[in-house]
């Protein structure tokens, strides 16, 4: 049996379907739902709602399959980034000695928003969770997980990692399930269109993959200008 998501009726949706044999199918998420992930007995399946929830159904998966309703596991992303991923923020650049200061005309966006902003500094995803941006995930550079704390926070917040330019399939993928998963959650997302730090005030490499990202999803794009105080 094999678990996948599909917008065929217009909506993303969850179902199953025997394998390699073809033809039938169920139905299996309600009211939508992504990344479908079997437990690993094969007794349970996981999908992300639109809402951002970890659902649960119980499945059996035998000669037929059957499966019960879905059941909420929890909504905790939010949480991590935005309360505990904020308050870990705020504690560092504490630490390092940032001041955070903050200027801007208007509240932040309550509707999904492509946010994309410069990248001078290694403190700058610490500023941007600072910042308490509502329901946004973020586009870090993969190398990042290797600091602890961080990748850890990363996970738990659904960060979607990058990897470098060269490797332009794994590029065009992870955009792909990005767009797949934003597109069924609502939710905004932050990502830096040069990608890489520049402190010389020039413009680095341009990545357009926010630009396709905002374009296919319909979302505004919100540029943001992070600017650090020479010593």
């Amino acid at each position: 049996w094999i678990a996948y998501a599909s917008n065929e009726t217009g909506n993303w949706e969850v179902y199953v379907s025997p394998f390699p044999a073809a033809g039938s199918k169920w139905l299996v998420s309600s009211g939508g739902g992504v990344e479908p992930r079997w437990r690993r007995d094969g007794k349970e399946l996981y999908y992300l709602s639109p809402e951002g929830k970890m659902m649960a159904v119980a499945v059996k998966a035998g000669a037929k399959f059957e499966s019960g309703p879905p059941v909420t596991l929890f909504q905790a992303r939010r949480f991590y980034i935005e309360v505990l991923g904020r308050r870990f923020a705020c504690a560092l650049l504490w630490l390092c000695g940032v001041h955070l200061i903050v200027h801007r005309e208007r509240p932040w966006p309550i509707t999904q928003t492509v946010y994309i902003a410069n990248h001078s500094s290694a403190l700058d995803v610490f500023v941007l969770i600072a910042l308490g941006l509502p329901n946004t995930r973020f586009f870090l550079s993969g190398f990042l997980r290797a600091i602890v704390p961080l990748g850890v926070m990363g996970w738990l917040a659904g960060t979607f990692w990058t990897v470098p330019q060269p490797r332009r399939e794994e590029r065009v993928r992870l955009f792909q399930r990005a767009e797949r998963i934003l597109r069924a959650t609502g939710e905004s997302v932050f990502l830096t269109p040069e990608g890489m730090r520049v402190q010389t005030g020039e413009l680095g490499v341009f990545n357009k993959g926010a630009f396709h990202l905002a374009g296919n999803l319909g979302a505004p794009l919100q540029p943001l200008y992070i600017a650090v105080p020479l010593p």
